[in-house]
């Protein structure tokens, strides 16, 4: 007997609940520990834990006699790296290694999800980060309100608020998951692909960051996924699927606003095809729909904002050319065309106030971001091995990318390889502009280009598939 619809569509998001769910029973179950024990041996306790899920997990599959199946391996590489966000999230302070999060007067994203929180109101101005949409910082403020249900220390409401990136971080595996089936890559490309976006430290880092980047990133490559799919079955349920997504990725921050560089080249695309077949009528329609949906999503807090306080559509907020951040005085050849590897030898850790290489900061940015994590001269050495060994897998999906544009001639995967291009290059033109208009030590940051994580990881499976479609048979 067939399902009824209700149910198909709680199983389709099951994965999200499930994650959801698993996030809070960790959280619940750290603040339970933390509450009867010294937060150190806490710490010590979740890491214990942690082992031995692992080792039972290394256990299991050994003495598993059947072969797993791709979607199982899949099952276990994202619980993998569910268990190392979580993990993150739990160890990592809600006031450490955090971007732009400031305190409760100084207009940061901390004082933005207060003020949601408390006083149940938007900011007053755009100064600082009061300029940012507030998708995020609403969620992050329910979960804080819900939080007060339970305890009246502040410090355990904005600790809870990490749940937020924390899911969003762990949601987007599956995000991904789904658009590399869309792309019907092959079980060992899906592998490769999936391998590196589960775990990928770039996304650990995020899913304990309270502001709205990880947000702005799932919601962003939701809009992707619905972009395809569209693109295969152009229907009004798919269309408004996007509009919603993309419109979401805007009110988290307006730079989830590129999508729409893709998404309208596909629309272009489509609306072409259907004016040739003299069929067109239909998609005016699932536009106008989609215009419906996106736009007021996407655009009413900084229209809200340009009404009130003048702020301009595409405003970004200012730093001065005289603070320590400020590199517009080193050469364009210095800053764009070189890669000085004694930078790497002098540390693994970015400096936002001395570096001003964009690729060595960006090698060394994704694995660690901005910050610097307590390490000895042999910690350090092993470090510096890891950018390398990252600047060397950067290097070869590059190299996979363009093998597999000018190589790969199955017609069935030609649409996926240039859509994860023009996504790549929608990033990497627009972090490079940003850098050049905006020439600070923290314009360089990973953070503004993470969807290329999910690109390169891509391309490093789809070479895998394209060598092996492309090897002569033997007679």
């Amino acid at each position: 007997m067939q399902q009824p619809s209700w149910r198909k569509q709680l199983f389709r998001f099951s994965p999200y609940l499930l994650i959801a769910g698993a996030i809070l029973l960790s959280f619940m179950l750290f603040s339970i520990t933390a509450g009867f024990m010294e937060i150190t041996v806490a710490y010590n306790t979740v890491m214990i834990a942690c082992a031995v899920i692992l080792i039972a997990l290394a256990v299991g599959l050994f003495l598993r006699k059947q072969k797993l199946t791709t979607a199982q391996i899949v099952m276990i590489l994202m619980f993998i790296g569910l268990l190392l966000r979580i993990v993150y999230m739990l160890m990592t302070p809600f006031n450490e290694r955090q971007h732009d999060l400031g305190n409760l007067d100084n207009n940061g994203h901390l004082q933005y999800i207060y003020n949601l929180a408390n006083f149940g109101k938007l900011p007053d101005g755009y100064g600082n980060q009061f300029y940012h949409p507030p998708l995020s910082h609403m969620i992050s403020a329910a979960v804080y309100n819900i939080t007060s249900l339970f305890t009246s220390y502040m410090n355990d409401m904005f600790q809870a608020v990490k749940m937020v990136p924390c899911f969003f971080s762990a949601a987007t595996m599956v995000v991904c998951y789904r658009l590399f089936k869309e792309f019907r890559m092959s079980d060992s490309a899906i592998l490769i692909a999936m391998a590196v976006v589960c775990l990928h430290p770039t996304f650990m880092i995020l899913s304990a960051s309270i502001n709205n980047d990880m947000a702005m990133i799932f919601f962003f490559m939701v809009a992707v996924l619905y972009t395809v799919r569209w693109y295969q079955n152009p229907s009004f349920k798919n269309i408004l699927l996007l509009g919603v997504s993309i419109g979401c990725s805007m009110m988290s921050k307006t730079s989830g606003a590129m999508i729409a560089l893709y998404t309208g080249v596909i629309f272009l695309i489509v609306l072409v095809k259907g004016v040739r077949a003299r069929r067109f009528g239909r998609l005016i329609g699932q536009f106008a729909a989609f215009g419906a949906v996106a736009f007021p999503l996407g655009l009413w807090y900084p229209i809200r904002n340009m009404i009130l306080f003048g702020q301009p559509l595409s405003y970004i907020a200012e730093i001065s050319p005289t603070s320590e951040l400020f590199v517009g005085n080193v050469s364009f050849v210095d800053r764009f065309l070189t890669f000085p590897v004694s930078e790497i030898l002098q540390t693994p850790f970015c400096h936002p106030f001395e570096d001003a290489n964009l690729w060595t900061y960006t090698a060394k940015c994704s694995l660690f971001g901005e910050f610097e994590f307590p390490a000895d001269t042999i910690t350090t050495v092993f470090l510096q091995v890891l950018v390398f060994l990252n600047v060397a897998l950067i290097l070869f999906s590059l190299y996979a990318m363009v093998y597999v544009l000018v190589r790969d001639k199955n017609p069935d995967n030609r649409f996926g390889n240039w859509s994860m291009f023009a996504i790549w290059a929608i990033q990497i033109v627009s972090f490079i502009y940003f850098n050049i208009q905006y020439p600070f030590g923290c314009t360089m940051d990973f953070r503004y280009i993470v969807p290329t994580v999910v690109t390169g990881a891509f391309f490093l499976g789809r070479y895998l598939q394209a060598r092996r479609e492309n090897r002569p048979v033997r007679g």
